[in-house]
């Protein structure tokens, strides 16, 4: 790690108190770490340019360490994952995690200030990056409050921050939406959409309405296991001539529907109760019609065959 600045040693000195190293890791070969004679960890992948992420907590008061593999290699754009290239990798990536609690003492910039010593940024590049993020995740008139003060949207908007200021080749975040009102979202959806022009964002979510607006490929898990991948419209054709739409006003009909088919949507309408159906099969029922597929309708689809 290069030297840090007076102010940051100071900080690092007053408020470490742990590391965290999380890689994110891609072309992955087949990898197992096993401990006490048992897989602790192992995974295959063919093929598939998915990324792996592995975090490592070291703690002042634990003797635990960055953990070597069994077998197989790993590498991250063409680098060997290997302790003589830790920094080399971190340096490559930027990491927001789903729960982020930074240092609830210092003001928004002099947390950011730190993050940007921690990453060996040059001090004038640093404000420089700073003053351009805070600017664009609207929080410029927030960066003398206390870290504490913040609500938890404006606190995921800080950790968006610190991942972005090393601009990393790789980003990868978990949730970032989770907890934001209707105009943070976008904000922060946008600010990834620009951020993924010339470089690799990896987005975990939930949202429909996140993975609609920002990504052009996507992945579908289930239980540790890949059940998709491909692009948007590929997922959608996959439940194209499964999604029926039905509508009744007999409730004893609607609650067998629910018993025999995954239900997208339900509603109780003027209509009567209205119902997303999801099957291999045409319902026998009457009253059911074939429907556009829905980003929702293909999730639940793909993940309940």
């Amino acid at each position: 790690m290069q030297a840090l600045s007076e102010k940051g040693t100071a900080l690092l000195a007053k408020f470490k108190k742990f590391q965290k190293l999380s890689l994110v890791l891609y072309a992955l070969a087949a990898m197992a770490f096993v401990f006490a004679g048992n897989i602790l960890l192992a995974i295959i992948i063919v093929a598939l340019d998915i990324f792996l992420e592995i975090k490592l907590y070291r703690c002042p008061h634990c003797g635990t360490t960055v953990l070597a593999p069994t077998s197989g290699k790993v590498l991250l754009d063409g680098t060997l994952y290997c302790e003589a290239n830790y920094e080399k990798i971190q340096k490559k990536i930027g990491y927001l995690p789903q729960e982020i609690d930074l240092y609830p003492s210092l003001t928004v910039r002099e947390c950011l200030e730190y993050m940007g010593d921690l990453a060996g940024i040059e001090k004038r590049e640093s404000k420089k990056r700073i003053d351009y993020y805070l600017e664009k995740t609207s929080l410029a008139d927030h960066q003398k409050k206390k870290m504490r003060q913040l609500s938890g949207g404006m606190k995921r908007r800080v950790g968006l921050v610190q991942a972005l200021l090393h601009e990393p080749d790789f980003l990868i975040v978990d949730e970032p939406t989770t907890g934001l009102d209707p105009e943070e979202r976008i904000r922060i959806r946008n600010l990834l959409v620009d951020f993924a022009e010339e470089r690799t964002v990896l987005f975990s979510t939930h949202v429909v309405e996140d993975l609609m607006a920002t990504c052009n490929q996507l992945a579908v898990m289930k239980k540790g296991r890949f059940l998709y991948t491909g692009t948007m419209r590929e997922l959608l054709n996959k439940a194209r001539g499964h999604v029926w739409e039905c509508c009744t006003e007999d409730e004893s009909l609607a609650r067998e529907l629910e018993r025999k088919y995954h239900i997208s949507s339900k509603q109780y309408t003027e209509e009567g109760i209205r119902l997303r159906l999801l099957g291999e099969n045409m319902p026998s029922e009457s009253g059911c019609i074939a429907c556009d597929v829905t980003l929702e309708d293909a999730y639940i689809y793909v993940t309940n065959r």
